[in-house]
C-alpha cells in the first residue's frame, strides 16, 4: 500500500477518534489559573468540528505552548495530542511522532488514559511504513486491557497491518476479534471499517461478491454518521469490485454516486478518473437509457467545470 493510501486509512481511524480529547484541567483551580489554555483548547474544538484544521492546529499549537511553559502534564498531553492530529488531517510529518510521544509520556506522569494516543501513534507509525513497531504498540495497547471500542478500534488496526505483511490467516482472526468486540460496541464507524476488511478479506479469497457487497456496507455505514468523503471511497472500492464481478448495473450505480460527490465537493480530478474507469459499463445491454443520460450528463458538467479551472489558473 502506498503511503498515500495509508494516510486516507490514518484520516479514516482520525475520524473513528472524532479529534477526542484528555481532560486539560482539573477543577476549579485549573480554570483560573489557565482560563488562557481553556479558552484555546475550547475555541479550537470549535474549529476543527466545523472542518478549518488550519485554524484548530494554529489554536492547539498557542495552548501546547502556553501548556509547556506551566509545566502542567495533563494540559500538555492533551493539546500535544490534538495538535498531532491537525497536523496528520493537513498532510504535515513536521513533529508528529514527537507531539504524539509528548503527550503518552506527560499523560502517564499524570495518571491519565492514553488509549487514544497509543492508537493514533500506531496508525501513524503504520502511515510511515514502520509496520512492525505498530504492530508493536498495539500489543502493549491490548496488554493494557483498554476499552472495548478502543479494543475493536485496535483490532481493525492489526488485521490491516496482517494484510500488508501478507499474513492473511493473521489479517482473518484479528478480524473476527474485531468483530466480536465491535458486535457489543454498536458503533456505525467502527462497523464500517469492520465491513471494509471483510471486503478486503473476500478479494483475497476472490469473493468478488462479497467484497463489493461489504464495501457497499461500508458506504452506507459512513453515510449514516456523514461522513461522506469515506463513504464515496468506499462507493469507488464498490464500484471497482462490481465491474470486476460484470456487473456493469451496479457498477454504474456506485460510480456515478462517488463521481457525483466528488464533482460537488470540486475535486473534478477524482470524479473524472472514476467516470472513466467506468464507461466501458455503459456498453452493456442491462444497462437503462437513464443512467446513459446521467452518466453523460455528469461526465459533461465534470469536464465543463475542469475546463473552466483551467482558464482560471491560466489567467492568473
Amino acid at each position: 500500500m502506498t503511503r498515500g493510501l495509508m494516510l486516507i486509512s490514518l484520516l479514516t481511524m482520525l475520524g473513528l477518534l472524532g479529534c477526542s480529547s484528555p481532560r486539560a484541567g482539573n477543577g476549579r483551580t485549573d480554570e483560573v489559573i489557565y482560563a488562557y489554555h481553556h479558552r484555546m483548547m475550547t475555541s479550537a474544538h470549535a474549529a476543527f468540528s466545523r472542518g478549518d484544521i488550519a485554524r484548530a492546529a494554529e489554536l492547539y499549537e498557542r495552548a501546547w505552548i502556553r501548556a509547556r511553559i506551566a509545566d502542567r502534564p495533563v494540559a500538555i498531553g492533551a493539546s500535544a495530542y490534538n495538535l498531532a492530529l491537525c497536523r496528520i488531517a493537513l498532510g504535515r510529518d513536521d513533529r508528529v511522532a514527537e507531539l504524539l510521544a509528548e503527550a503518552i509520556v506527560e499523560l502517564e506522569r499524570a495518571g491519565e488514559s492514553t488509549y487514544d494516543v497509543q492508537l493514533v501513534q500506531a496508525e501513524y507509525l503504520r502511515s510511515s511504513g514502520e509496520t512492525s513497531a505498530a504492530w508493536s504498540v498495539t500489543d502493549a495497547l491490548l496488554e493494557n486491557r483498554p476499552p472495548r471500542p478502543i479494543r475493536a478500534q485496535t483490532r481493525t488496526l492489526r488485521a490491516l497491518l496482517a494484510m500488508e505483511l501478507d499474513d492473511f490467516e493473521a489479517a482473518r482472526e484479528e478480524w473476527q476479534q474485531a468483530e466480536r468486540e465491535g458486535r457489543r460496541v454498536r458503533d456505525e464507524r467502527i462497523a464500517a471499517r469492520l465491513a471494509e476488511i471483510e471486503g478486503q478479506i473476500a478479494l483475497v479469497d476472490d469473493d468478488l461478491i462479497a467484497a463489493a457487497t461489504a464495501f457497499d456496507r461500508e458506504a452506507h455505514h459512513y453515510r449514516n454518521i456523514g461522513r461522506y468523503t469515506d463513504m464515496s471511497r468506499a462507493l469507488a472500492r464498490a464500484a471497482d469490485v462490481w465491474m470486476l464481478a460484470a456487473e456493469p448495473v451496479k457498477t454504474l450505480d456506485r460510480s456515478y454516486r462517488a463521481a457525483r460527490h466528488y464533482a460537488a465537493a470540486d475535486q473534478w480530478t477524482d470524479a473524472l478518473q472514476l467516470l472513466d474507469r467506468a464507461l466501458p459499463a455503459l456498453e452493456d445491454d442491462e444497462v437503462e437509457d437513464l443512467m446513459i443520460q446521467r452518466f453523460a450528463a455528469l461526465v459533461d458538467e465534470v469536464a465543463s467545470a475542469m475546463k473552466k479551472a483551467a482558464a482560471r489558473d491560466v489567467q492568473e
